[in-house]
């Protein structure tokens, strides 16, 4: 996280970054939501990269727990 020390600055600015991602059929399946907000910096060239950085978490981390929940609803629906 040395990026993401890198950025805070002043901590005046607030970025957010959001990321839903679902596999479902008719209301049956599973999904994620993920959403990630940093403090930095007001400065243009931070506000970009701190934007970039949420960005890139949240893609990766809803892209991890979609993997869990599919195991998860796999699980969930075998036992039916």
């Amino acid at each position: 996280m040395d990026t993401a020390k890198k950025l805070l600055g002043a901590g005046d600015a607030r970025v957010s970054a959001g990321v839903d991602l679902a596999l479902k059929d008719f209301g049956d399946g599973y999904g994620v939501h993920v959403s990630v907000s940093l403090s930095c910096d007001q400065k243009d060239k931070v506000l970009e990269d701190a934007m970039e950085l949420a960005k890139e978490i949240a893609h990766g981390t809803a892209e991890i727990h979609l993997e869990e929940a599919a195991a998860l609803f796999e699980h969930m629906t075998a036992k039916k």
